[in-house]
């Protein structure tokens, strides 16, 4: 019996490495497979954004094992053609992310099923820290950027990045910056071809003895996906609720409920874009405006003569920067 027993247990142990070491695998494969196809991505939409920076992401020391794995993710990003100077040290940057991955099929930090579930924090290069630190108050918590990424058994995925609360507070100067945090949540196709998102940028408050600075709570949201044409349709839309601005307690900007919303489709070849934006009311010092509504549209524009205007407009660009 005893046999029977051990022998079961032993099957059920094989059984259950061979199936991990499968899906550890599998994990790998796919997130690199991700990371190649945000890169390419980032690549055609960010070329055809003017002044927009360029980035590249490359996988790399990925160490497997029976449950988690670790990994370093590359991020190169190149700010050449920001529409603010740069100086040339600072035009190209380099950051290694630190990869923890969790492997299936069960992800024991969601306590869920899934193929994988990747985590990593990005926080203040070293030396900026300790400057940060060396004129910061020891109330100060510098800021912080959390970023996961889980993977489906049908490779779709849902991403978080989140900041937590921060506040910082000058040692020698009275006042503060107090964030409250953010947090955005991304739910993508396993082409990445269609993305929903709906995020919160949470209270942010600036203090001294000048001035006092409050935005209230924003909320945002998106649906957008590729089109046959390389556009991106859908909609979105964001609101914030209230921003106020003190001067020695007096009322200096108010501006309460601004809404947002955008919205793109093609039909048959044709392309309509919309927008509306819309206020209660806008005060500065002691004039008060509002409320107001704003609607914009373009109707019935050739999606394909659309689709090739902006890397037509970012070639010339390149090329007067060249002959300059």
């Amino acid at each position: 019996m005893k046999k029977v027993l051990l022998g079961g247990l032993g099957v059920a142990i094989l059984g259950y490495v061979g199936t991990t070491v499968y899906f550890g695998n599998e994990a790998e494969k796919q997130f690199k497979k991700i990371v190649k196809v945000m890169d390419s991505v980032l690549l055609k939409q960010l070329i055809q954004m003017p002044n927009a920076p360029r980035v590249n992401l490359v996988v790399k020391d990925y160490s497997r094992s029976l449950i988690s794995s670790s990994a370093k993710l590359s991020v190169k990003l190149d700010l050449f053609d920001m529409p603010v100077p740069v100086p040339p040290a600072n035009r190209k940057m380099f950051y290694d992310l630190d990869l923890k991955v969790s492997q299936g099929p069960f992800i024991f930090p969601l306590s869920k099923p899934g193929l994988a579930y990747i985590q990593s924090s990005l926080t203040l290069p070293k030396p900026i820290a300790q400057q940060a630190k060396s004129q910061l108050s020891d109330s100060s918590t510098l800021p912080q950027l959390d970023l996961s990424l889980f993977i489906n058994f049908d490779q779709s995925l849902k991403a978080i990045t989140s900041v937590p609360a921060f506040t910082l507070a000058h040692k020698q100067f009275p006042g503060s910056f107090m964030s409250e945090g953010m947090e955005m949540v991304y739910y993508l196709s396993k082409d990445l071809d269609s993305i929903k998102g709906q995020g919160v940028v949470k209270r942010i408050e600036l203090k001294s003895s000048f001035a006092n600075a409050v935005v209230e709570q924003m909320d945002m949201h998106s649906d957008m996906r590729a089109s046959d044409y390389g556009l991106w349709v859908g909609d979105g839309a964001f609101n914030i609720p209230s921003i106020k601005v003190l001067a020695r307690g007096s009322l200096m900007f108010l501006l309460t409920n601004w809404k947002m919303k955008s919205t793109a489709t093609i039909d048959s070849g044709l392309i309509n874009v919309g927008m509306n934006m819309s206020l209660e009311k806008v005060k500065v010092m002691r004039k008060e405006y509002g409320p107001g509504n704003l609607d914009f549209s373009l109707k019935n524009l050739d999606a394909k003569t659309f689709s090739e205007i902006q890397p037509l407009s970012q070639q010339l660009k390149n090329s007067s920067k060249f002959l300059k």
